[in-house]
Order: C-alpha cells, then structure tokens, then sequence
C-alpha cells in the first residue's frame, strides 16, 4: 500500500494502518519527494503485554525448555518441536506429512504449572536449504485450540455463538505473526490443531498469551445457581484483572446492560429490544442462514453461523433503499463500553453502512462503511464512550438509486470482555478515529503553526537591500582604490616660483611642471 504523505515542509500527516499488526521492526520506504528525500516519524502503537493477562509465558524467550515442547509428528530434527519458537527460531515445526488430515496434526506447549491462558500468536514457518522455496514458507490458515490441566482430558476453546470448537483464523503470509485472542481459561497444556494450511502444507512458530492463576476452590457459601442468559458474561477472572481496576472497581459493579441489546436475531421476527424505522419506508428483513443469494457457492467463512441474520439487499432496477435499526435506550453515566456485531457489505461502491449516536439533543456519527468490503462476514468494533443523558444506537443501511447489493447485520452485542484498546474494527470506518477514553484526540492531518506568510516577505526585502549595499560598498571602494593608485603611478613634478622682477605678481604665475612618461614600445 501506497500512503499518502506531506505536501508541504510544515504539516505533520498521519497515516493509519488497517489493521493492527505485530512487528519488531518498520521500515519507511520514499517513493516520491520534492527536493529530495526528508522526513521526521513517529509511530502510533502499544505492546502485546499492555493487555490484561497477556505476558509471553516463556516460548519467545526460552523460559519453555525444549523438553516441554512436543508434536503430534515431526519431518526431521531441523523441524522439530523446539524450532516452534515464536520469532527467534529460524525455521520452525513442520509435520512428517506436509498434506495432513484437518485436526489430525498438532503443536503442544507444556506451560510447567497452571497458567491463565488467553491467546496465542501464530507465526509461519521458513524451511532450510535441504527443501524448495515454495515448502520453505508454509503457514496455518485456520486452527485450533485445545487446553487441558493434565495433558490426557482436552477442552477446546469454544465459539460462544455455536459452543462448538472455534476455527480461528490462522496467518497469511509464512513470516508475519498473528494475535489470536480469547476468554481466559485455566491450563498447563495447551495445543493447536491445523485445519487448513498454505500449498506448501503445514508449518508453525508459537507463542502463549497468558498469566499466573491461583486455584480458588469454591465453597458452600460461595456455590450459587448458574443462569442461562445472552445478556451476561462472566469470564473467568483473573488475578490481573482482579487488581489493576483500583479505585474504578465499583463503577464496573455498578454497569448494567441494557435490557434486550444483545441480540443474535436467531428466532424469526424477533429483534429483542431493538426496532425498525418505518419512517424510511424499508426495513431490515430476517434472512435465513442457509439461503445464499450470491452466484457462487457459499465457503465456510461466508455464511454466518446463526440460524438467521438480517439483511438489505437491492438489484439495480429498483430505486434507492434505506433502512434503520434502532437500539434500546443506553445510559452508561461513568465507563465506556465495546459495542461488537458482524456484518457484510457488498456489491457496488453504491452500499454504505453507517452508525450513530442519538440522543435528544445530538446526532454523533460513530461509524461508516462506504466501499465494498466483499463477501465474507466482518467483525465491526465501537466503543460506546460514556455520556451523561440516555441514549439509542442507530444502525443504518443504504444502497443507492440504480446499484445493486448487499447489506446484512448479526449478533449485536456488548462485549464487556474486551478491552477498549482492541475496540476499533476495522480503522477505516472511523470517522476522525473514535478516541479512547482519556487519550489526546488526533486527526488525520494535524497542521503545526506555520510562519506567517508576511515574514518570507520581510527577510526577502531585508536580504535584497543588503545584497545592493554590500554591491554599492563594493563599487565605491573599487572607484576610491582606481583613483588612489592612479595618482601614486603618476610621476610629476610642479614648479612655481615667487619672485617677481618688478616686485608685483603678474596677472599669470608662471609654473613649470615636469612629468616622467614611459613608452612602452622602448624596451632595453
């Protein structure tokens, strides 16, 4: 990707990357300058450990010991288990059969003692001289992830929507690491299963995300009935969690969700605590979860796993549509909050999705998505910022006069798991980027105070008039110097004399001058 740069020497751009992405080292490459190559940078991130419960247990930097680290197979020892190191290893786990059967293949990480666990990252592997180019950069497109307190019962990490395993989504590019994240669970073991893989097949690099964990045994006092209910979460708490809220612990007791905002639109007609606008004359329609409306058969990844969702579609020969969903009313006085759905956005540039606040007195644009984001399900992020007066959540779905496509919503919901650093998916629909609370707002262009344009005059003038003294002092020394040294080369000798023979001066003094002249055509 190409980004846009300075247009002049005194305005500072800012430029915003897509996606997070996890590196050591950035590289800025000119590809086009005026005058010639400048620049001054900065970068914009955060480290992997700022989150809660997220330290590196050990693979990056060798507190794992190879002996803690097996495979369900290896191809030989340059590949073996202890080359899975995240980043530092210079090669990496590849299996004896590089075409597996999904699942039939895994990495396992012995973490020694009972860890919290909450993510993995995932890096591809590089292969050495003894095998081609092509199976030397073999990456893990999906896997994934097993955990267990004694290595023989395994759990895997479950997708809350199905509570079936969850396929996460692995690397696409054999060198660059992904952050995969998830509820914290307690573990000494954990594995990762390939699903899918690159041609080349499979290969690995691994790091664990997690923290310490006290075993807290429940007890009579403390065992109380577990409800079944979407609208609450409860992760599994952790001792960092437990800790760093400080003095802000009781604002978190006091948040309640709204009542009916979470919602997955699984029953027909059912849209829990939120609405439509018949005001705009069309209306979001429930769309079953197996009906496909695209020419091309439906991948995995396509088709939500909801039993239904809702959706805004249009051909070209109807006229424009617009559609609204409205949220309950929300009242968050003192903590913001991660608002998270999943959405599709296809077809022509002629689709927009956009989201906003309102309230009694203000309309705030939050969120908007104008370009075809293609056919697959997105995840959307929002942080809902406190604000002192009641207010709605405004869904809103456009396709214009004359274009054709798709617009379609699932599983609304509050995710007061995640923290509000990771709320903002994707970048690009933020208008302005939405500010973290107590951060310093920025733009996309933030201009620093230029000189103002009457002083490039001033020093322009002032340089000009002192150019044409230092020329007129030059010349009138020059003229000054000519004339001196002309009378020093002009030898002469002048005579006059006083003496009158009648005594009276005479109406002409008479003077004699003799003068020395050298010819230059003599010569001895």
């Amino acid at each position: 990707q190409t980004f846009q740069a300075n247009e002049d020497a005194t305005e500072v751009v800012l430029n915003k990357i897509h996606s997070p992405v996890l590196t050591r080292f950035v590289r800025i490459r000119p590809q086009t300058w005026h005058n010639g190559i400048a620049l001054r940078l900065e970068l914009y991130g955060c480290r992997i450990t700022d989150s809660p419960c997220s330290s590196l247990l050990g693979m990056l930097s060798g507190l794992i010991p190879d002996s803690q680290i097996s495979a369900s197979s290896i191809r030989g020892y340059d590949w073996s288990p202890s080359m899975a190191r995240l980043v530092s290893s210079r090669s990496g786990w590849f299996p004896r059969v590089p075409q597996a059967q999904p699942g039939e293949e895994w990495l396992q990480v012995d973490l020694g003692v009972p860890k919290n666990i909450k993510g993995v990252i995932i890096q591809g592997a590089r292969g050495g001289d003894s095998v081609t180019t092509t199976e030397s950069r073999s990456f893990v497109k999906k896997f994934k992830v097993a955990y267990s307190m004694n290595g023989k019962d395994w759990d895997f990490i479950q997708d809350p929507k199905t509570m079936q395993a969850k396929l996460f989504e692995g690397n696409i590019h054999y060198d660059i690491p992904e952050v995969r994240r998830f509820d914290p669970v307690p573990a000494q073991y954990i594995r990762v299963h390939p699903e899918r893989w690159s041609p080349a097949g499979i290969g690995m690099r691994l790091e664990v995300l997690g923290c310490d964990w006290t075993d807290v045994r429940a007890t009579a006092e403390t065992l109380v009935p577990t409800l079944k209910s979407e609208e609450t979460t409860t992760p599994y708490p952790t001792d960092a969690e437990a800790t760093e809220c400080g003095d802000s612990c009781g604002e978190e007791e006091d948040f309640q969700l709204p009542a009916n905002f979470n919602c997955n639109f699984d029953l027909p007609e059912d849209l829990c605590g939120w609405s439509q606008d018949l005001a705009t004359g069309y209306t979001w329609s429930f769309q079953p979860a197996g009906t496909w409306i695209s020419n091309s058969e439906p991948s995995p990844d396509t088709v939500p796993d909801a039993k239904n969702y809702l959706q805004l579609q249009s051909s070209r020969r109807r006229e424009g549509q617009r559609a609204r969903l409205i949220s309950p009313t929300i009242y968050l006085p003192q903590s913001a909050v991660c608002m998270v759905f999943q959405y599709q956005a296809w077809g022509s540039n002629g689709v927009m999705l956009r989201i906003w606040r309102e309230a009694s007195q203000e309309h705030k644009a939050l969120w908007v998505i104008t370009e075809d984001q293609g056919e697959e399900w997105r995840e959307g992020r929002i942080i809902l910022p406190s604000y002192d007066m009641e207010y709605r959540i405004v869904f809103e779905g456009f396709i214009r006069n004359g274009h054709s496509g798709v617009l379609a919503l699932d599983d609304i919901r509050l995710g007061t798991d995640i923290p509000l650093e990771n709320c903002m998916e994707p970048i690009t629909a933020f208008p302005g980027a939405t500010l973290l609370p107590g951060t310093k707002p920025t733009v996309d262009t933030v201009s620093v105070q230029p000189i103002p344009a009457y002083w490039y005059y001033v020093i322009a003038a002032g340089g000009a008039v002192v150019v044409l003294v230092s020329v007129a002092l030059a010349l009138v020394l020059h003229y000054h110097r000519f004339r001196y040294a002309a009378k020093k080369s002009d030898h002469s000798i002048t005579y006059k004399t006083s003496h009158y023979a009648n005594g009276a001066p005479v109406a002409v003094e008479p003077t004699l001058t003799i003068k020395l002249e050298q010819d230059p055509s003599l010569r001895c």
